[in-house]
């Protein structure tokens, strides 16, 4: 004699409902634990890739915030609170940066000479926030926007977020960009066309002086030898003879 199921009670329909919910999500295989959404050590960045998209908009914010800071405060508060750490912070962070470059465990001849646009402006940049010197003001202002900014843009970079190269690059460069817009948007600076002859007459000293150690050393400090960059750059736009390659020998950060 065939006995009739008992209905369900109510603990059980939910129970099973609950069951069923679990059931549709994904299984935990497929589920990725938070250590593996963290990059590994061997990482490498990218160009135009969402990354890099994303730290060129975290730079945009930091500037804008601090252009904003600076602008409601009083001169003095202002030179206490803002220019002087900044000015102070990008020197110190110049020299530590170049004196661990130099060290025999760190040394290249190819990255290591502070020959670099962008290792010039790093320094004088901070610089004019401090001493506030018109020559000072326009190699920030040109050199800075006009040809750091392009490290920003097209960084020649393949450390990733493991490697402390990869946020001294971006701290460095930043810096550069956020000094030269606080100069113009905060402290006022407007370029003259004595200062644009002042930065094209720098730039032919600097490839007077740079150009023969290039080619005395074999190197390409200023991008300004006979290779280019890894990565493509603005460079790639430019005219350049048939030896250039892009057999780059380093891969360190500038």
């Amino acid at each position: 004699m065939l006995r009739e199921r008992a209905a369900p009670s109510y603990a059980e329909t939910a129970g099973s409902r609950q069951l069923a919910r679990r059931a549709s999500v994904a299984p935990p295989e497929s589920r990725k634990p938070i250590r593996q959404l963290i990059p590994p050590a061997d990482y490498q960045f990218h160009p135009a890739s969402a990354e890099h998209v994303a730290i060129l908009a975290g730079i945009a914010l930091v500037t804008v915030a601090v252009v904003c800071a600076a602008r409601r405060l009083p001169p003095p508060t202002r030179r206490a609170r803002i220019e002087i750490p900044l000015g102070a912070g990008g020197v110190i962070l110049w020299v530590y940066q170049q004196t661990t470059w130099l060290l025999p465990a760190h040394f290249d001849i190819n990255e290591s000479l502070p020959l670099h646009i962008c290792a010039i402006v790093a320094l004088l940049a901070p610089l004019a926030l401090l001493v506030r010197r018109r020559a000072l003001d326009a190699l920030a202002y040109f050199w800075g926007l006009a040809l750091s900014f392009q490290a920003l843009l097209t960084p020649i970079l393949q450390e990733g977020p493991a490697s402390l190269s990869y946020w001294l690059f971006w701290i460095r460069h930043a810096a550069i960009v956020v000094a030269a817009v606080y100069l113009v948007a905060v402290l006022g600076y407007r370029p003259t066309w004595r200062d644009w002859r002042l930065a094209i007459w720098s730039g032919l000293a600097y490839v007077a002086i740079v150009l023969p150690v290039d080619l005395a050393l074999g190197v390409n400090y200023g991008y300004i030898g006979d290779t280019v960059p890894t990565e493509r750059t603005v460079l790639d736009f430019l005219a350049r003879g048939r030896g250039a390659s892009r057999s780059w020998s380093s891969s360190a950060p500038r």
